[in-house]
């Protein structure tokens, strides 16, 4: 490690932070514009600017000044000790922080937003309001240190870590146990360790995951570009190295014991996975705890009382290429099924984690996503009516299930909300049995950024305003205006185009008939023929223009289904007159765009005498 002279401006290399003649200081601060890095302090040497020189910064010259004050040669500054143009020696000291905070002789604590002679146990003071406390680096530059000294925004000394603990435990949620060393900060489990960092902010993304490295005491290469799959190989190293469940323990908890209608099967999204994607998703985490393998296996018992056999051994995670293998208690009941961890909740319930066995499973070993997906807003007479079709749905994500007296009729009652194709697989239960299976653990990678947001069905259409060019190609005019997007729930929306002196009408229904979004079309040659009812929902002719409907009754599933369509793209009508409806994945990935092409002889005649 480099190491700054507090006499003079030099830079000297030590091996190790236990070869310091002497001790060193260290300083944790918020990095600000401009800060000066090592190739600039090595530039000054080779000029012979010293440390009273203007030119280096006031950060380093007042952090040398201190430090000397205090009588310590020596000072370590993340910003201008590390020669970040070397990858290795970058990587050494991400790495090796922590450890280097630990066993400095002080640590300073510059709070550049703090006003000296504040009150700074006023609500909502300076000091609480630092941006110090909020920072990702800062959390193990708080923990590690065995003295630190909080100093002002003039350097001059607010206080220290030992005299502020409870105020500083308030502030960050580090329990006042670790600031003051009384407890060893890995005897904290996992969940609240990471609650700790979840409203902490870094620059680089990789940062959530490399800042933690130290709190959890594993270490791993840094490579910058890796975005967030930096967290994932953070959560993928814990798991080699503890066995503390509440890894997995992030996420809503279902609430006990009624099942919330409007059970969705269509979508995945970052909660669906057994690793959580930032540190942010454990802001609910903190009152997560190891179980004892006994208070276990009595929840076991008395929730699942025909398990009597089961014998509680050895339980075990293993990362394959396929997910997690996971060697748990699970109580399965066909697609939906909760596996119990070695965790508990503030108020004493062991925790289980909600499972839905993937669709594409080939049964062999059975391999599951985590959680159990809900629309928001559905109540339970409603739940089988469509919703809002250019509103999209809210849904909420449950991954979490407390062992209670109502969980087997829980798990029941999700099987029996599937739809008849899943249905099938379905059972009820009472028993659990130790069992192995596999997780997904993260989304797979996806070469392109809408890839991944494809995969879920769309949840909304977009209707464009250049809608109705094409049809006034042919001589259609939509009647009126487009409507405004605040609908009302359970309502179709219709758009029908008419041809006045042909006096011909068609009529595109949108609609969505539970998950699904569909649309048909009814064809009309004139106000006194029988219609050409394609989809079972013809709009009288006299009635064109874009208009809400009460829902229709009957229409064809799933050929109306857009989800089932080639390509999101349907023709309707016959060789006369012919509709084409096609759906783009546009504005976002999770809108359906409207496209209308006619073509067909008649309509072909329309276009010729236009």
């Amino acid at each position: 490690m480099w190491l700054l002279s507090t006499e003079s401006l030099r830079l000297f290399h030590f091996h190790s932070p236990d070869t310091i003649p002497g001790g060193y200081a260290i300083l944790s601060h918020v990095w600000q514009d401009a800060e000066q890095s090592f190739n600039d302090i090595q530039s000054f040497i080779s000029r012979g600017v010293n440390l009273l020189n203007p030119l280096v910064s006031v950060k380093i010259r007042e952090t040398c000044r201190i430090a000397y004050a205090h009588g310590y040669d020596w000072v370590w500054i993340d910003t201008c000790c590390i020669d970040k143009s070397s990858s290795a020696e970058l990587s050494e000291a991400i790495n090796s922080m922590f450890e280097w905070y630990s066993k400095a002789q002080v640590c300073y604590a510059y709070l550049h937003d703090v006003p000296p002679a504040s009150d700074i146990h006023a609500t909502n003071s300076a000091f609480r309001r630092s941006k110090w406390f909020v920072r990702g680096w800062t959390l193990q530059e708080l923990i590690a240190p065995r003295y630190l000294i909080f100093l002002a925004s003039n350097w001059a000394l607010l206080g220290t870590k030992s005299a502020f603990a409870d105020l500083v435990e308030e502030i960050s949620g580090v329990d006042i146990e670790v600031l003051t060393f009384t407890r060893d900060v890995t005897n904290v489990s996992v969940a609240r360790r990471m609650s700790w960092a979840a409203k902490r902010q870094t620059t680089r993304l990789e940062d959530e995951a490399y800042s933690l490295m130290g709190i959890f005491d594993v270490h791993m290469s840094t490579i910058y570009g890796e975005g967030r799959a930096a967290f994932r190989r953070l959560q993928e190293e814990i798991l080699k190295h503890t066995n503390d469940h509440t890894l997995f323990a992030w996420g809503e908890m279902l609430p006990c014991p009624e099942v919330p209608p409007g059970l969705v099967t269509d979508t995945q999204g970052p909660t669906n996975y057994l690793f959580a994607s930032s540190p942010s998703a454990f802001q609910k985490s903190a009152h997560m705890y190891p179980a004892t393998p006994s208070a276990v296996m009595a929840a076991v018992m008395t929730f699942f009382p025909d398990s009597s056999g089961v014998r509680y051994d050895t339980l075990d995670f293993t990362i394959t290429g396929v997910g997690v293998r996971c060697r748990l208690p699970i109580a399965d009941g066909g697609t939906y099924a909760v596996a119990i961890l070695d965790c508990q909740d503030r108020e004493r319930r062991v925790v289980g984690l909600l499972l839905h066995r993937r669709m594409e499973d080939d049964g062999r070993l059975p391999r599951y996503h985590v959680g159990a997906s809900f629309v928001q807003g559905v109540t339970p007479l409603s739940g089988s009516e469509p919703l809002s079709i250019l509103t999209p749905r809210s849904i909420q994500a449950y991954r979490l299930l407390p062992l209670h007296s109502s969980t087997p009729t829980i798990i029941t009652e999700l099987n029996s909300q599937l739809p008849p194709r899943l249905a099938a697989t379905s059972s009820s239960f009472t028993t659990c049995q130790i069992k192995e299976f596999y997780v997904m653990h993260f989304p797979p990678r996806s070469a392109h950024p809408w890839i991944g947001p494809y995969a879920r069905r769309p949840q909304e259409f977009f209707v464009p305003t250049w809608v109705g060019v094409e049809p006034r190609r042919y001589g259609f005019q939509l009647g009126g205006e487009l409507p405004s997007l605040l609908l009302l729930d359970h309502e179709v929306y219709t758009l029908s185009f008419s041809h006045k002196s042909r006096g011909e009408v068609f009529t595109i229904v949108l609609g969505r008939c539970k998950i699904h979004l569909f649309a048909s079309v009814s064809i009309e040659h004139s106000r006194h023929s029988r219609a050409l009812d394609f989809a079972k929902h013809s709009a009288p002719a006299e009635a064109a223009g874009a208009q809400l409907r009460p829902p229709a009754v009957g229409h064809d599933c799933p050929e109306d289904h857009i989800h089932f369509w080639d390509n999101a793209s349907r023709l309707f009508g016959d060789e006369d007159r012919r509709i084409q409806l096609t759906f783009s994945r546009w504005p976002d990935p999770e809108s359906y765009c409207l496209d209308i092409w006619l073509c067909g002889r008649i309509y072909e005649t329309f276009l010729e005498s236009q």
